[in-house]
């Protein structure tokens, strides 16, 4: 008959959460445990383990030797963009702070013993995609009349349906909140650079899309209105739907 030693048929793991998808300019963090092995079997004798090494690294199927990681608890480094949470028990989560469209790959965790009995690498790891805000709408420089109204949306690949949303025009930040933004009865100071971010996360910040809202003057029966941006004159014709002018002037101020 056959023996094995128990202590051989231990099970080292990493235990991952499911891919995560983070917006760009957010905090991820990456829940992990793990199980060491406590100790082996050696020309009968028992040979206990510590963990003596832990390391995160990235894309690498087994993150040992000379593999660049984001975490080495051999290394002492200053930057907070990648913070260890955890230990050399149990605990293997990660924080990613602040993170970047690079930074989306797959991550895998290693732990080394003082002995190679008890080194292993998670080869499953857990991906992480990255995703920007996205505001739509008025594409590109949007001109509208003074009394219209515009909706902006604001969307990401990633699902945040349990984060809140904050709205920007330039760098003010307005009371509005969630996905969408509805703009009534525009006035000329409702013009500005639109931009979208998740609540109480500035980093977030989508691009941005410039609204200009013109003042709609009445002018005569031949000419339906007068428009007034950016010190220009725009006469439109009464019966002008392809928004051709006909006619463009430049105010200018004279000093005497």
């Amino acid at each position: 008959l056959l023996s094995f030693s128990p202590f051989r048929l231990v099970l080292l793991s990493v235990n991952y959460p499911n891919p995560i998808c983070a917006v760009k300019g957010s905090t991820v963090t990456i829940p992990c445990t793990f199980t060491p092995r406590a100790l082996f079997q050696d020309k009968g004798k028992t040979v206990l383990l510590q963990v003596v090494r832990v390391v995160w690294c990235q894309n690498h199927l087994i993150c040992h030797r000379e593999t660049p990681s984001v975490y080495d608890s051999n290394v002492t480094r200053t930057s907070t963009h990648f913070r260890y949470l955890g230990d050399k028990k149990g605990i293997c989560t990660l924080q990613i702070e602040n993170i970047q469209m690079q930074d989306t790959k797959t991550y895998r965790f290693r732990m080394e013993a003082d002995n190679i009995e008890g080194h292993f690498t998670g080869t499953r790891g857990v991906n992480i995609t990255g995703s920007k805000m996205r505001i739509s709408g008025p594409s590109g420089e949007r001109v509208v009349k003074s009394g219209d109204e515009v909706t902006f949306t604001c969307t990401a690949f990633c699902s945040f349906h349990r984060l809140g949303l904050a709205w920007y025009r330039d760098e003010h930040r307005l009371l509005e909140e969630g996905s969408a933004l509805r703009l009534s009865a525009l006035t000329a100071a409702d013009s500005g650079n639109y931009s979208c971010a998740l609540k109480d996360k500035a980093s977030t910040r989508s691009d941005s899309i410039y609204l200009s809202v013109i003042l709609v003057v009445w002018f005569s029966p031949q000419i339906t209105f007068l428009q007034i941006s950016n010190n220009t004159l725009v006469l439109w014709p009464q019966n002008n739907n392809n928004n051709k002018t006909v006619e463009t002037l430049k105010i200018t101020s004279s000093h005497s």
